[in-house]
């Protein structure tokens, strides 16, 4: 694994970029058959999914198997309003609202949320007022349009409880270290031929024409940084066997579950 820092023009440190040679399928793992997504901790299945046919929204339901990869951290002896609202509610099915929430970042619990009240839960929220409450980490995935919480559901309800801003780790897909190559061509090539242009205008019409480096230079800075840092789809492996498949595992999961009607918005 090849480890860099994505820091901003400036210097300052923004994250970790982690490069991972083979992708192997991992521990924790999307598989898409059609519009349905399954996502397996090892042979567990954590969470079932389906994409409403008109990509309104997203019907899932959880199974209260997920368990954290983190080791637990122990905890020493109006944000809430936000942050309640940006938890998608739901146990153990649900429904995420890409109608109303399009671009809106929710977070999707993989448990239900703990008692903040509890002694665990106040020794968090003590560290909340103090701020010296550890990260809640979140993994963003394309395929439902939110955030999945992998560690910190406790953290985040104490630091929810307290209306304070919870510290956040995020996790998401960038472009794999073997094609940045491509882009860099792109941008460049973009770049070039934008100051020719200018200076095509420049010889026909005069120096009040401006050149243009000063716009395409911070345009092609931008361009780069985005190729170390924007976001890509999350990965997905096809499930083996297909929709029939994953309608098996809902019904041995589950029992009956199905994707009930999406609420009426008009």
């Amino acid at each position: 694994m090849r480890r860099r820092d994505v820091t901003r023009g400036d210097g300052t440190w923004v994250g970790l970029s982690l490069d991972v040679p083979g992708r192997r399928e991992p521990g924790l793992c999307v598989f898409s058959a059609e519009r349905r997504l399954l996502l397996a901790q090892q042979s567990r299945t954590v969470l079932l999914a389906v994409v409403d046919e008109h990509l309104q929204d997203v019907d899932f339901w959880r199974t209260d198997k997920y368990r954290s990869f983190v080791p637990p951290l122990r905890a020493e002896t109006s944000h809430g309003d936000y942050w309640r609202s940006m938890l998608v509610e739901g146990h153990p099915d649900g429904y995420i609202d890409w109608f109303l929430h399009a671009g809106s970042w929710e977070v999707l619990p993989l448990r239900p949320m703990p008692d903040a009240e509890d002694g665990r839960g106040e020794a968090y929220r003590k560290q909340a007022r103090e701020g010296t409450l550890p990260p809640v980490l979140l993994w963003w995935v394309s395929g439902l349009d939110c955030h999945l919480i992998l560690d910190g559901h406790a953290r985040l309800a104490a630091a929810i409880a307290e209306s304070v801003e919870p510290p956040l780790l995020q996790l998401h897909r960038t472009m794999p270290g073997d094609e940045p190559a491509a882009g860099i061509d792109d941008a460049v090539s973009l770049y070039a031929s934008e100051l020719a242009r200018f200076a095509r205008l420049r010889a026909a019409h005069g120096p009040t024409v401006p050149d243009r480096t000063a716009t395409a230079g911070p345009r092609l800075a931008r361009a780069l940084h985005d190729l170390d840092t924007a976001e890509r789809p999350t990965w997905a492996w096809p499930l083996p066997g297909g929709e029939a498949e994953w309608r098996r595992i809902a019904r041995e999961v589950t029992g009956n579950w199905g994707p009930a009607p999406a609420p009426d918005r008009g």
